[in-house]
Formats: structure tokens, sequence, C-alpha cells
């Protein structure tokens, strides 16, 4: 379904909303989050070109991705760890998703929200560029939640960096054009998982 530019701005409207409903799994209380709807598994469609991560843009951490087109979604994540051609995982970089959809809920409760995603292993590219801010200044907060009297972690990046209206507009038009700064990064705990 097309949508004019009134519509397209009006669903956008609509979604930046939702984004500031949506709670991550450990600031719901057990009770409503036992009670939460499972949604079923999507996968990623994208109207348009996508920028590739390992192919378009060189992965950085701080990056926020989503999965390529046809993969399953995850939702939205921030790339915290890019390993370099002399580790064991090169051609790799881990990822923590926000969980903070009703589609991921689930997957990440049994998958854990940590993953390792390819950007140029094999030739493979598992990630796409998503919206929103890059900040390679961030920490990794650990919480442990019980569902169904089972315990289990779920990771959340917190980014230290503040933009202002300008600093997202300057940002918005120098993608693709230059390489972001670095500004290294602060990272408590991000170990791959097998």
């Amino acid at each position: 379904v097309a949508l004019g530019a009134g519509g397209l701005h009006a669903a956008k409207g609509a979604h930046d909303e939702a984004i500031k409903d949506r709670r991550q799994p450990h600031e719901i209380p057990p009770q409503e989050l036992a009670n939460l709807p499972k949604c079923p598994a999507v996968r990623e469609q994208y109207e348009g070109p996508v920028t590739v991560i390992g192919k378009d843009v060189t992965p950085e951490a701080g990056m926020r991705v989503r999965m390529n087109e046809g993969y399953l979604s995850q939702g939205v994540g921030t790339i915290v760890e890019v390993y370099s051609e002399s580790q064991e995982y090169a051609g790799c970089c881990a990822v923590i998703w926000d969980s903070d959809q009703c589609h991921t809920r689930h997957l990440h409760s049994h998958m854990g929200n940590q993953h390792l995603c390819r950007v140029g292993k094999e030739g493979d590219h598992d990630l796409v560029l998503a919206e929103g801010d890059n900040c390679g200044d961030f920490e990794i907060k650990a919480h442990t939640i019980c569902e169904k009297g089972q315990a289990r972690t779920h990771l959340q990046v917190v980014a230290k960096c503040s933009f202002d209206e300008k600093d997202v507009a300057e940002m918005e038009a120098a993608v693709g054009s230059t390489e972001p700064e670095d500004k290294g990064t602060e990272q408590d705990g991000a170990v791959p998982e097998s």
C-alpha cells in the first residue's frame, strides 16, 4: 500500500509515539510481562535501498542496526563489538538487540538478546543500518529477569551521547559520505554467544 506524503508523515508520527511507549523487558513488572501477548515472528522487508553493514559501510561499535532483507526480524540493536581479522570471530560483530517489540520479546527470552552477526564473513552480510543516532560511547548493563520461574539475563545498551536537533540533522546529511568519529567504547560484559 503506497502512502502519500501526508499519510507517510502521519504514519511516521504514530510510529515515533509508539517508540516512546516501548519498554525493555526489565522495565515491565513480572506479572505484566507474563501476560503480554506473544506475537508471531516476522521477516525484515524494506522499500527502497538499504545500507548494508560490512559492504556499504564499515561496521563500528555504537551503530544502530536491523537484520538484512528476508532475515528474521530482531528489531533494532546496537553493535557492541567488531571482531578484527586476527580474532576467532573475524568478519562478525556482536549485537545487543533492544527487545522492545512484541515480535522480539519471545525470541529473545529463549535465545538471549546478544547475537553474533556476519558483516562479511564468507561473503555474508546479516545487518543493515537502522535509522537513529549512532553513539560509540555506551555502557552495557545486565538485568536479571524472571520468566515462568526461570532467571535469565537481559542486556541493555545505554548510550552516553546526547544529540540535539542540529547534531541529528548533520548526521543524517552525512550518512554514507564520511566516516564517524571514533569516540571509543566502554564495554563491560560484551561476550559473544555461540
